[in-house]
């Protein structure tokens, strides 16, 4: 089979920048631009890897050398799973563009405010090229289910005869990203400095990632339009450095013992990233989802919101960080695959303030020591960070730790430190 390859991959960048008023104190810059991204050969060579005849394994025991047809040879004769690459390349490229406000204010202050943005086309994703139709299996089977058990009886279904699930990678996938982002910085004299941005965005894409997770329908990738992974909302961070001004040249033995102290200050805030929810086991399309070697993966019916709690149901809580209840299996007859949208749990936010505190200390011209101890999480901020999401729902209910928080990020971390700079 012949495989098309982009030879025109033409990338163009422009910019331009612009002062408003001519007094060198406001600028006005903005710029769009190409770039195209190189694929992981490794994605390739491993799909190649994992096909037959590579990965057969056939077991021959207890037998001799002297009469080795002795006993039968133990060789799996069950539809095997394979890994494909699409022959219509296409290589996936980023169109970037952007138009930023600056102004120095009073007293050296800087200000800046922009608008980012970009859209992304013909991203890498997996795909289970092999699934059977939706209903193919119920029409021919009425009143049989597709489990974890029966899923090889929807083979004779599935498009290639003879394989079950076929996980492909496809550059058929699109995303975008829209951000205002907002900074300002002050400087002072002994490097004194205070400085903080905030970020207001939205990544949205069809697209899981290049090695893991795929539609739970192959052939409606647009039903998985939704928050991107790294879709995080808004992000404010704010950075300071302080040098004590008394005694700052370090004149004298006095100057050395009391002069030379330094604080700093860190802090991040930002809201949490999407969760995808799925389920374990159920399989009401007959598409082949809960089948362990497919990338896809069936998920629930969404009957209500599971980012918003009531007096029966609260949320946010070690147990419960979302409503499970707002989501539930694809009632029992209906041939289809879940309608909840996929990252559609909001992850926990998260935040944490790191502090220092800095004594320098000079000997000579060229020979000084730098004394510091750090705090990093000086709240002790309990920050929840993994959430159970996977498989959510079985045949049998709700798993025992749906919705649960799993895991949490560091705690106060105290450090101290010390180093001679000459």
């Amino acid at each position: 089979m012949a495989i098309r390859l982009d030879n025109l991959n033409f990338a163009p960048r422009i910019g331009f920048a612009f002062d408003v008023f001519g007094d060198g104190k406001t600028s006005l810059r903005g710029g769009y631009g190409i770039a195209y991204d190189s694929s992981l050969f490794g994605i390739y060579e491993q799909n190649i890897f994992q096909n037959p005849p590579f990965v057969n394994s056939p077991t021959v025991s207890n037998t001799s050398f002297d009469n080795p047809g002795a006993v039968s040879a133990n060789v799996s004769y069950s539809a095997q799973v394979i890994r494909a690459t699409s022959p219509k390349f296409r290589t996936p490229y980023n169109q970037q563009f952007s138009l930023d406000l600056q102004r120095q204010l009073p007293g050296g202050a800087l200000l800046d405010v922009a608008y980012v943005g970009s859209v992304q086309t013909h991203l890498l994703g997996l795909v289970d090229i092999n699934q059977a139709p939706i209903g193919a299996f119920a029409a021919a089977n009425p009143g049989t289910t597709v489990t974890t058990s029966t899923v090889s009886q929807i083979n004779p279904y599935r498009p290639y005869k003879g394989f079950s699930a076929i996980n492909s990678v496809q550059p058929i996938f699109s995303g975008n990203y829209n951000s205002l982002q907002a900074s300002a910085r002050k400087e002072w004299k002994h490097s004194s400095l205070v400085a903080a941005n905030y970020t207001w965005s939205h990544a949205l894409t069809n697209a899981g990632a290049d090695r893991t997770g795929a539609p739970q329908i192959s052939t409606n990738p647009s039903a998985e339009y939704g928050p991107a992974a790294a879709d995080r909302r808004h992000m404010f961070n704010f950075n300071a450095v302080y040098a004590l001004p008394f005694f700052y040249e370090q004149h004298g033995i006095v100057g050395r013992l009391l002069g030379g102290w330094e604080v700093s200050g860190l802090g991040y805030f930002n809201t949490g990233l999407p969760l995808n929810v799925t389920t374990s086991g159920l399989d009401p399309a007959g598409v082949g989802v809960v089948f362990g070697s497919s990338v896809s993966s069936g998920r629930p019916d969404r009957i209500a919101d599971p980012n918003q709690g009531n007096a029966n149901t609260p949320i946010h809580n070690r147990l419960h960080w979302f409503n499970i209840n707002a989501l539930t299996a694809v009632p029992s007859g209906q041939i289809r695959g879940g309608n909840a949208q996929r990252a559609i749990v909001e992850g926990p936010g998260w935040w944490r303030v790191d502090t220092g505190l800095f004594k320098n200390i000079r000997f000579t011209e060229r020979v000084r020591m730098q004394v510091r101890g750090e705090a990093f999480n000086l709240f002790n901020h309990t920050n929840p960070d993994t959430i159970s999401t996977a498989s959510l729902i079985s045949a049998s209910g709700y798993s025992s730790t749906a919705g649960n928080i799993t895991g949490y990020r560091d705690k106060r971390i105290l450090q101290l430190g010390a180093k001679v700079i000459f």
